[in-house]
Formats: C-alpha cells, structure tokens, sequence
C-alpha cells in the first residue's frame, strides 16, 4: 500500500497497514451505539405493548358495555336463548377467553363458551359490568393478551433485525467514511513523515482539506517548506562560511609570510640600528675625546695669553680676545661634556657611582652655584627643606647636575623682579621630590614634549637673548630616570614653569633626623 502526496509516491511503514484507529475507532462507536439503541429500543417496544394492550381492554370494554346493555333491554328470564344471541358478538373477539351472565340472584342464563362459562384459570384480564343497573344481574367477561404478545414478540424481532442490520450499514458506513475522510490523510501524512525521516528528503503532502486534517497536513507542508528552505539556507551559509574560512586561510597565510618578512626586516632594522647606535657612541666618544685635546690647549694659551705669562702682548685688544677665546672654549667644552654624557645614557654605558647624600648638604652646593646667575639677573633665589634630616642614596654628581640645570634654567627664563623656589618634600607614600618653581615665561602645554627632547628648544624671546642647546631637561630627565625616579613638567604661558623630580622611597636612607 502506498500513499500519493502531490504526485509523488511513499512507501508506506510496515505499522501504517493495521487497522489499528479504525478498531479503535470501532470499539467505542459499538459500544456507545449499543448502550444508546438498545434501552431505547426497550422502551419503545415497552410503550408499544401498553399502548397495544390499552387498545385491547378498550376494545373488550366497549363490546362488553355493548353487550350488557343489550342484556339490560330484555327480561332474559323468560327467554335464557336470548342472553345468549346477545352474548354471541362478544365469540368474534380473539381476544376472548369467557362470558357469563348470571342474574341478581347469582343464576347463571348464558355463557361462552357455552355450557362451560368461566370455570377456568383467571390469570387473565377480567371485566364485570352490572346488567340493568345490576338489579338485572352482572355479566363478566375474561380476555387474553396472548394473541397480542405474539404479535408484539413477532414486531420486536422485526424491529430488532431492523435496528441490527440499520446498524450494520451504519457501521459499515462509518467503516468506509473513517477509512476515506480520516485513514487516507493520515497515511498520505504518515508516510509522508516515513519518507522524510528514512530518505531525508523533505516533501509536502499537498492535499487540501477544509477541516482539522486538512489545517495539520498544510501546518505540516509549511514546516517541511521553512525546513527547505532553512536548510537552502544553511547550505548556502555553509558554502559561504567554507569560502570565508579558504579566504581568511589564505589571508593568514599571507599575513604570516608577511609577519615574517617584517619580522626579517625588523631584525635587520635593530641589528643595523644597533650599529648605528654603536657607531654613534663610538663617534661621539672619538670626537669628544678628538675635540677636547685641542679646546684643553686653545683654553690653555688662551689663559696664558689673556694674563700676559710671558710678557705683554701689545694691543690692549688681544688681551680681551683671549678671554674670549677662553670663555668659549669653556662653553664649547661644556656642550660636549654633555653630548658626551647623553651619547653614554643612551647606550647604557653610563653608571651610577651611588653613595649616601645629606639632601641638605647638597643643596646649598647647588644653590651656591646658581645663585650669581640669579644674582646677575635679578632674579630671587629661594628654597624650602624638610624639618627632619634627609638622606639619599644616589649619585651625587649626577644629581647635583639635574638640580642645576632646572635651577639654571628657571633663571634663565624668569625675568628681573622674578623668583625661583627650590622646595624639598617627602611624599605620603614615602617617596622624596625636589620641586623648582619660577615665575617666568613659561611655555605651552603642547611644548613641554619638544622642551623634554634632546637638542629640543621653544622659540621665545629670551630664548633668542640667550644661548642653550636644548640638553640641560632632557639630560636632567634621562639622570633621575637612572634612579628609577620621574621629571614631570608644568607650565602656562606667562604663569611661570613647576618641574617636580620624584625620587621613589628605595632611594631613601635609614636615618632621617630633625635638624638640631
């Protein structure tokens, strides 16, 4: 057996041909069928007998009345052949079992059957009317309801083989509709869902019903149709995400010969950065070395000729020329000490020559060398210390650089009438800072990275007045960075400049005493 769905055959499952829901289907339609029919069939058999049985005694009622009152016209003593010609119509009844007249006085004038009357079983329907107002007597009649019950009893089982075989059409009726309206749908639906889970293959039963069936087999086809066209969809994704995951594999492939040539290209950028830097600090150590042997010489016989040694040198003009000479030498001399010193911070090969440090004792050193600078300037020169002693372990010569070159610089850039302000703290956290404060020109926020640079300078006037070459903050920087400590820079135009050295709390020594 097979179902046809939308012109396409399924095979049907082995459990799809029992008759199974129609049997079911059956053994509650019989037994709901029988317990209706049956008491009602009953009844109506029941209520037929009584109305047959009613129609009987009426008609007995009704002859009999008859009868008596015909015996009730006539003096039937004289003449007993009379009563019974008039008890002669009641014989024509079936129904009949006996009649007797007797007379007031219990004498009996006439009987049916004759000469016997009623002498037998009264397990019968039985009337007595009076005769003449009873003064004539009393006739009494019996009948029997056999005839009627054979004929009812034949009815019953007319109506039953009636019923049985309305029945049987019906069920075979009812057989072939569930077969027809529920059986076929299901199957075609079944097997539908049997071919679907056994091929994989999703097709729709296409059969249009306007009833409950019919809205489960089209809820049916609208799943198998988004089941397609989900799964065109998947598909469709899937081919996308395997030519996705071909594209990104050939990318990362690229992206890794790429990763590699640049990693190539990177080491051979660091080793040739390397040697430059090698090479840098190889110049500049030549160089310095180079150029300090003849600037040694030039500052030499320029301060043997600018003090007249060995004798006088003529023009009073040669003597100030000297001085000159000398006092640029020392500049220069100075430029590349720190070049020097930068050139060795860079590549690491400048070191620390750490040592114990009275923080009190070492400002007032620096202070003693800026202050004629100051002075010259007209520039106030402050400072504030801590109540308690302050050791630092550092190294004093590099420190004392960076404190001044930022003392210097603030009197460089703070005009006459300004103050400069060297304030020394130790932090909550334990960590020590060294604050230089100016009121000077300061400069832009957006030029304290340009001013922290090497060979970094800010155009300004004074810078224009007077002579650097952008080293003092970023060497100063690149000093306290060797401590492990931080140069931050603060500053607004016209609002002056704060530089803030912190020094960590490693740095600090085990005895901080209160000045006595």
């Amino acid at each position: 057996m097979t179902g046809q769905a939308g012109g396409d055959e399924f095979p049907l499952p082995p459990r799809l041909r029992s008759w199974g829901l129609l049997a079911k289907f059956l053994l509650i339609l019989v037994p709901v069928f029988l317990g209706l029919a049956a008491p009602g069939l009953g009844y109506l058999v029941h209520l037929q007998l009584r109305s047959d049985q009613d129609a009987l005694a009426r008609r007995i009622g009704n002859q009999s009345a008859r009868a008596a009152a015909a015996l009730g016209r006539h003096d039937l003593r004289a003449s007993p052949d009379l009563a019974g010609d008039l008890l002669a119509p009641l014989a024509t009844d079936r129904a009949l079992v006996c009649a007797e007249f007797r007379t007031a006085d219990g004498r009996l004038l006439a009987a049916l059957p004759p000469a016997q009357g009623c002498l037998g079983p009264k397990d019968v329907g039985e009337l007595m009317l009076p005769v003449g107002n009873g003064d004539a007597g009393s006739l009494l009649v019996r009948f029997s309801d056999a005839e009627l019950r054979e004929a009812q009893h034949l009815e019953g089982v007319l109506a039953v083989s009636t019923v049985t075989a309305a029945f049987l059409c019906a069920l075979l009726a009812a057989t072939i509709g569930f077969r027809v309206i529920v059986g076929r749908p299901l199957r075609l639906l079944l097997a539908a869902i049997h071919h679907s889970s056994t091929t994989g293959e999703k097709r729709p039963v296409g059969m249009r019903r306007a009833d409950e069936l019919g809205a489960v087999i089209q809820a049916f086809d609208a799943m198998i149709l988004r089941e397609k066209e989900r799964e065109a969809a998947l598909k469709q994704t899937n081919e996308q995400l395997w030519s996705t995951a071909a594209e990104l594999k050939r990318v990362n492939e690229e992206l890794e010969q790429r990763v590699q040539e640049r990693t190539a290209e990177l080491e051979r950028e660091k080793i040739l950065a390397e040697a430059a830097s090698e090479a840098k600090s190889r110049f500049v150590w030549t160089m310095s070395h180079e150029l300090r042997t003849p600037l040694n010489a030039i500052i030499g016989f320029s301060q043997l000729m600018g003090r007249e040694v060995f004798g006088a040198l003529g023009d009073p003009h040669y003597a100030d020329y000297a001085r000159d000479i000398e006092a640029s030498g020392h500049h220069l001399l100075a430029i590349i000490s720190r070049i020097l010193d930068v050139a060795k911070i860079e590549s690491g090969t400048e070191p620390l020559h750490e040592e114990t440090v009275d923080v009190a004792e070492m400002v007032d050193e620096c202070l003693h060398i800026v202050r004629p600078l100051c002075e010259a300037g007209g520039v106030a020169l402050q400072h504030r210390l801590p109540d308690r002693r302050l050791e630092l372990r550092i190294d004093r010569t590099k420190m004392k650089q960076v404190l001044i070159n930022l003392l210097g610089n603030a009197a460089k850039f703070t005009p006459a009438g300004g103050s400069v302000e060297l304030a020394v703290a130790v932090c909550g956290n334990g960590d020590v800072q060294f604050v230089v404060t100016d009121t000077g020109i300061g400069m832009r926020e957006e030029d304290i990275p340009v001013a922290l640079s090497v060979f970094g300078q800010i155009e300004s006037p004074l810078n224009r007045r007077r002579s650097g070459t952008g080293l003092g903050l970023p060497l100063a920087r690149m000093m306290v960075e060797m401590h492990g400590g931080q140069l931050t820079v603060a500053s607004q135009p016209a609002q002056g400049c704060r530089v803030t050295v912190r020094l960590p709390r490693s740095r600090v020594g085990a005895r901080i005493a209160r000045h006595g």
